[in-house]
């Protein structure tokens, strides 16, 4: 394992965290990597609890990802909370992850789990809860306006943004376990 301590003050994190990586077989996918992050301050362990809903973070400044947003909430009947990345509502999870990282995919939490599942280890967890969905829908609301304009990080327009993202998210997986801690490093 690596160990990486992140300073608050040069990494413009408002709380002290402590992040490794873990290095773990997964019978279907073969080698994976876990991301590992050490949470110390009780409001973002308070939020993390209070998830009621499985919740798809997006990227809302991309005309595409809204739209994918919007048909993962509508298929799964409104099981699944979706919130924009850039929203204040998932201000908490930007200040966890390297924004190199979270703008690139989307992101998948479960209520009650302490995995975060990026890109392409959110697909099957989503599918679930869609098809869970189609049992018992949900009572969350798409409030979200449309964008726009485009991300101006990944393109976004026409086929070529479709292709684009798509196979982002098909290359990109991140799995982030998150780690409540209530004692200082």
């Amino acid at each position: 394992m690596a160990y990486i301590i992140l300073d608050p003050l040069s990494s413009n994190r408002n709380f002290r965290s402590l992040i490794y990586i873990s290095l773990g077989v997964d019978i279907i996918s073969g080698f994976e990597r876990m991301l590992e992050i050490r949470v110390e301050d009780p409001s973002i362990i308070s939020i993390i609890n209070d998830l009621k809903s499985p919740t798809l973070f997006y990227d809302n400044y991309c005309r595409l990802c809204y739209r994918f947003a919007k048909a993962i909430w509508r298929l799964s009947r409104g099981r699944i909370a979706v919130v924009g990345m850039y929203s204040k509502q998932a201000m908490w999870l930007r200040s966890l992850i390297d924004p190199k990282i979270y703008s690139s995919v989307s992101w998948f939490m479960l209520p009650g789990k302490d995995v975060i599942y990026g890109g392409r280890s959110s697909i099957v967890p989503i599918l679930k809860e869609m098809l869970r969905g189609l049992v018992k829908g949900g009572d969350n609301d798409f409030k979200d306006p449309a964008p726009t304009t485009c991300s101006e990080i990944l393109p976004c327009r026409g086929i070529k943004g479709f292709i684009y993202r798509t196979v982002h998210i098909l290359i990109k997986s991140q799995k982030i376990k998150i780690i409540a801690s209530t004692s200082a490093t």
